[in-house]
């Protein structure tokens, strides 16, 4: 599947390898996927009295 980002609105998608042509004016092709890390949580420490 090929991976574009819109020019004008910075939205990256992705589309059939058939349609990939369509998006050749206003679009710039996405190199590397977007990374679905998840969020890392930080710990609190409560202090004992």
């Amino acid at each position: 599947m090929g991976r574009f980002v819109n020019d004008a609105t910075g939205v990256t998608f992705s589309v059939d390898d058939s349609k990939d042509e369509r998006y050749a004016v206003g679009y710039t092709p996405a190199d590397e996927p977007e990374s679905k890390a998840p969020a890392k949580r930080s710990t609190s420490s409560k202090s004992s009295k």
